[in-house]
């Protein structure tokens, strides 16, 4: 195959699959379609993508999301206590930059650090009520339940903003959406049972 007609279809290759991918791909993901990462600096100096992230690219006709850029370079990461509080409608305050999030307690980053929260849990509870929501740019991301969510802001109610956290909690008690059950077996599994039980008594 021509040299030329090689590079094209390398180019077509990555600005496809940013395409299917909401306009995001990652180094990795390069790696797997079997082309040289090279290609994603190539296409940044012609102005094609946009770097957003280490390792993340979006294109230029995509509004940037930082959750989804910070998921898709550390996939580990799910947004948690007054973040995920933010993604499930129960905050008053906008996270801005400073999130919150919480990884197995072996994994490490140097991109943990100021101005995120990070948590560390053990990894028969990193799981525990592990979903994706939907954040304002239209990207799905990790994030914690609404109920997992209430367990970890009541745990860390003395590390967060009281009328945050007790205006959280009353609009998860008001939602019809809200699950009792399930919110008592999570902080039973948490060992913090009694803690949420006391809070959510009061908040009643």
């Amino acid at each position: 195959m021509p040299r030329q007609a090689a590079k094209g279809q390398a180019r077509a290759k990555i600005l496809e699959y940013m395409r299917r991918h909401n306009g995001y791909i990652t180094s990795r993901q390069v790696d797997k379609l079997g082309l040289h990462r090279e290609w994603l600096r190539i296409l940044e100096k012609e102005g094609k993508a946009e770097r957003m992230a280490r390792g993340v690219y979006v294109t230029p006709d995509k509004w940037p999301d930082p959750y989804y850029a910070l998921n898709l370079e550390l996939p580990k990461v799910v947004f948690s206590h007054m973040t995920a509080l933010y993604f499930h409608d129960l905050s008053i305050k906008a996270p801005d930059d400073e999130w919150d999030m919480t990884v197995p307690r072996s994994y490490h980053s140097f991109r943990l650090k100021d101005p995120y929260t990070v948590f560390y849990v053990p990894p028969e509870t990193y799981g525990l009520g592990l979903t994706k929501v939907r954040t304002n740019f239209g990207n799905y991301v990790n994030a914690y339940d609404v109920e997992r969510t209430i367990c970890d802001i009541v745990r860390s109610k003395d590390r967060e903003d009281y009328e945050y956290v007790k205006y959280g909690v009353r609009e998860y008690l008001r939602s019809r959406k809200k699950n009792l059950q399930k919110l008592v077996e999570y902080a039973a599994k948490l060992g913090i049972q009694s803690k949420v039980e006391r809070y959510v008594e009061l908040q009643y």
